[in-house]
């Protein structure tokens, strides 16, 4: 359905701005379906699109639509780090699952960025299992999928932060 409303919009406007997002959110979902394994079960089919969805409408905003981060040219860097090839993300799921609960703020991979990622921990598990998922095996990633069970035993283990991560912490 995300396909279907978007390419309304934008036949339903000429408005820049509006092809601008339509197009590129139709094609970034293109890319990351055409990167994705054929041997995955319905659920799974499942899990991906609607983390698609939450990714195509949240976090390509800082990490772009081809997950190498959204170009920052004043500072000559990007505005997040790269999801496309990170080791850090298709390693233990733990890392990616505590970055989007929590947040993360400061250098990764040598590189400071000026913004922080946001603790999206209000979601529910399978809101974040989804997204971390999605990230986790598309973009030319391929790893495990994260499940609402993995969210809610790192949710339990993390109650007690209130602080949002840094890479030393979360690689210690």
């Amino acid at each position: 359905w995300f396909k279907a409303i978007t390419q309304a919009a934008l036949a339903s406007s000429g408005a820049r701005g509006i092809q601008l997002v339509g197009t590129t959110m139709l094609k970034a979902a293109e890319t990351a379906a055409a990167g994705r394994r054929t041997n995955l079960a319905p659920e799974q089919i499942a899990q991906l699109e609607r983390g698609g969805q939450i990714y195509n409408e949240l976090c390509f905003a800082c990490h772009g639509t081809d997950a190498m981060g959204t170009p920052k040219p004043e500072l000559a860097t990007t505005m997040a780090p790269a999801l496309a090839g990170a080791a850090r993300v298709t390693g233990h799921r733990d890392y990616i699952t505590k970055v989007v609960l929590n947040g993360l703020i400061g250098a990764v991979d040598g590189k400071t960025y000026a913004d922080m990622m946001i603790p999206m921990g209000n979601h529910d598990d399978q809101w974040i299992a989804d997204v971390t998922s999605y990230v986790r095996n598309s973009f030319g990633n391929n790893a495990g999928f994260v499940s609402t069970a993995d969210v809610a035993r790192v949710r339990a283990a993390t109650a007690g932060r209130t602080a949002i991560w840094t890479l030393p912490e979360l690689t210690a």
